[in-house]
């Protein structure tokens, strides 16, 4: 065990083997509570094989932790104060890391680690500069399908935080907490491939950019209502739509089923042009919807319409969806109705259904203005 508890150091610490990461050195535990490091701390080229952890601790100067494995699951920088950066690079980390409940005034980098299943913890973090997160522009992405949290954490008006290049497209993996953050700089997520993310309770005076990477992962309401208003605000229309449909979506899971008339109306907005999104499905609807009720409309008149008109079905449809005919074809010349109370049921809600299915179509159409 390596004890740094209590102790202050004034010049370059360094804990550890060689720069590259090739003559290693094993530490059972590391513990460095209320440490104050007044100069530069490197820890690189480490094995830890039970657990680190420390609290309380002051890094007034730049903390280097290159080419350390994380074993186990105990691993913990929580609740500390770093002044100067953070660089954690080049390093595995198995199960655990946290950072939680502490103080960043420096800047943070982490990039090419392997954190294939860990859990990878910043929760209730100050974050007061620039705080970067995964691999930049063009390098390979990282597989992760732990999890990253920053739930609660605030992010200052001066600050970015950036989440970049986690799994490939095709690999949907891991999980993205960011539930009740202060967002009052700049949240930027790209190239960020998980199948799970929540953003519900986050407050973001500043802005949330993404890429629509994410789109996919969103499940609740409150995520997709927040990335939605985000996307109004630099006039993303286009990821607006995709977060308004998610937002919807999720409304009509929640309903229960007393509430019968709002889930009927959802319902119809899905089918009917996929909450706006959809014109082609408008237009399916309208026919469709149409060919029902006049086929039902048909059945029921067929003793008086269709020993009348046995060969004009498709001609008495088209003129059926022709909404100006009006009830044109409800009744025959000596102004009985076809069909019964049944068969003008039937005509009255295609008549309804075929005006509703070309107003969502409409809709349809203006979803970019």
């Amino acid at each position: 065990m390596l004890k740094l508890s209590d102790s202050e150091t004034v010049g370059l610490l360094v804990i550890g083997g060689s720069l590259d990461g090739k003559d290693r050195q094993q530490i059972d535990e590391l513990e460095f509570h209320d440490l104050k490091a007044n100069g530069q701390v490197q820890l690189r080229s480490n094995d830890i094989l039970k657990k680190l952890h420390g609290a309380r601790a002051r890094f007034a100067s730049f903390l280097y932790i290159n080419f350390v494995h994380f074993h186990g699951d105990k691993n913990a920088f929580a609740g500390n104060t770093f002044e100067g950066g953070v660089e954690l690079t080049d390093c595995v980390i198995d199960r655990h890391l946290s950072f939680s409940y502490s103080t960043f005034l420096g800047v943070f980098t982490f990039q090419k680690n392997r954190i294939d299943q860990a859990d990878l913890y910043f929760t209730g973090c100050h974050i007061r500069e620039n705080f970067w997160f995964g691999q930049h522009h063009q390098a390979e992405s990282t597989a992760f399908s732990g999890k990253l949290s920053l739930l609660a954490a605030t992010v200052s008006a001066n600050s970015i935080v950036g989440i970049f290049r986690l799994n490939e497209s095709a690999q949907l993996a891991g999980e993205l907490l960011l539930k009740d953050m202060l967002i009052k700089g700049l949240l930027d997520i790209r190239y960020v491939n998980v199948r799970n993310l929540q953003m519900q309770g986050a407050v973001v005076p500043g802005n949330v950019q993404e890429d629509g990477s994410v789109t996919g992962a969103v499940k609740d309401r409150g995520t997709a209502r927040l990335l939605k208003n985000e996307a109004k605000k630099i006039n993303n229309q286009i990821g607006g739509l995709s977060y308004y449909r998610k937002e919807v979506q999720a409304h009509a899971r929640e309903l229960r089923w007393r509430n019968w008339e709002d889930r009927l109306l959802l319902l119809l907005n899905q089918i009917s042009n996929n909450y706006g999104t959809s014109w082609s499905r408008g237009v399916l609807f309208t026919l469709l919807s149409g060919l029902l009720c006049f086929t039902a409309f048909w059945l029921c008149a067929e003793n008086s319409l269709v020993s009348q008109q046995p060969a004009n079905f498709w001609a008495t449809y088209i003129n059926f969806i022709w909404l100006p005919s009006g009830l044109q074809g409800l009744l025959d010349t000596t102004g009985r109705l076809h069909g019964g109370i049944a068969g003008v049921c039937f005509f009255l809600l295609g008549k309804v259904l075929i005006a509703y299915g070309i107003y969502q179509t409409i809709a349809a159409f203006r979803k970019y203005l």
